[in-house]
């Protein structure tokens, strides 16, 4: 499961590196990754709309990563990390938005939809964003509540 977190990791800084999808008009090109996107949106004043697409795209699935990496990296050894309890906690609680699924999708459907209008071409940050949405997913259905019984608590 490790191994799962780190590939998830490598996914996501590609997912962000790369632009999302190119548009064209009229020979007019513009590209744009997440965060440019996200950073658009608060310009045009869609504040909330970009705090929430930050959150669900960005944070909570960075978050979710390293914590479950922190908390899978000393289970290999048997032992509960510092901060297991939290951890753990955060994990069920942040679990249902990590909305990844839902932006690949959504996004799909938009290129779909705008090919009729635009010039659109995929980029290598949509791709990579459905390698993380598949591992995401992945995630979902391992429970990690047996880290519980599967690791010790370190006397204090």
């Amino acid at each position: 499961m490790l191994a799962l977190v780190l590939t998830a990791m490598i996914a996501f800084v590609q997912a962000n590196i790369w632009p999302i999808v190119t548009l064209g008009l009229n020979g007019q090109f513009i590209s744009t990754t997440l965060w440019g996107c996200i950073v658009m949106m608060w310009r045009d004043n869609t504040q909330v709309v970009a705090v929430i697409v930050a959150c669900t795209l960005f944070f909570v699935p960075i978050g979710k990563m390293l914590l479950l990496g922190w908390v899978l990296l000393f289970a290999r050894t048997g032992r509960r990390a510092p901060g297991f309890r939290l951890a753990m906690v955060t994990l069920y609680r942040i679990g249902p938005w990590t909305m990844s699924e839902v932006f690949v999708l959504g996004t799909l459907v938009a290129i779909v939809k705008a090919n009729m209008y635009f010039d659109v071409i995929p980029n290598p940050g949509i791709f990579a964003y459905g390698v993380l949405m598949l591992i995401i997913t992945a995630f979902s259905s391992i429970d990690v509540r047996r880290l519980w019984d599967l690791t010790e608590e370190r006397p204090a």
